[in-house]
């Protein structure tokens, strides 16, 4: 939207930017503002018109010595789906989408991370590979359905056991691998390999149910 020298109030139809977050409307008006068609653009957050909160690319470029225009130019573009998939896509790059937990390449990143900060503080790392028992034998016989949801269900009991700062990853097929942070703290890691924390007395002794084909 245009707005000539010295009018105010203007927005896009529909949408308010507001303070939330630093006052980046203001200054990127500033920078459009120093010099004949400088341009200057940012990703803003916007309230629309119906309460809720969008995401907004703003263009700015001065026109303020154009005869035709005499004021700032501001173009606005609503890009809430195109940030909320590019947000979507990151994770699924870091994570497994079967059990949401950290996958390979996110697992060795934190590795590279963890070993670099462990030579430089000293502190232990350690790492452990497990996989379930007899996992081929629930896939064929009960079908892949079933060998997902035990997958599932593994993830969440082994994500239960650790702490924060530590990482769980499902490394390929019922491998999984966990990374357990940097700590001065001389039991953590065999603490940790223990495993997960028994069932709640209700859940114990009580055999999963399944749907055989």
């Amino acid at each position: 939207r245009g707005e000539r020298a010295g009018e105010g109030g203007g927005r896009p139809a529909g949408y308010a930017i507001e303070a939330a977050g630093g006052g980046g409307g203001g200054r990127l008006c500033r920078v459009g503002a120093r010099k004949h068609k400088a341009q200057a653009s940012a990703g803003l957050p916007a309230r629309h018109a119906d309460g809720s909160w969008r995401s907004v690319e703003a263009v700015v470029k001065n026109l303020l010595d154009d005869p035709a225009v005499g004021g700032i130019v501001i173009n606005y573009r609503d890009i809430t789906a195109r940030r909320a998939l590019e947000d979507e896509l990151r994770v699924r790059a870091l994570h497994d989408t079967l059990t949401g937990q950290a996958n390979r390449g996110l697992f060795v990143d934190r590795l590279e991370q963890g070993l670099a900060r462990s030579r430089r503080t000293k502190e232990r790392l350690a790492v452990f590979f497990l996989d379930l028992d007899d996992f081929k034998t629930i896939n064929d016989s009960l079908g892949h359905g079933e060998g997902d949801r035990l997958l599932v269900a593994a993830s969440e009991r082994l994500s239960d056991s650790l702490r924060p700062g530590d990482t769980l990853a499902r490394m390929g097929g019922d491998e999984f691998a966990v990374l357990v942070s940097a700590t001065t703290n001389p039991g953590s890691p065999e603490a940790v390999a223990q495993g997960p924390p028994d069932p709640p007395p209700g859940m114990r002794n009580t055999p999963p149910r399944h749907n055989r084909p």
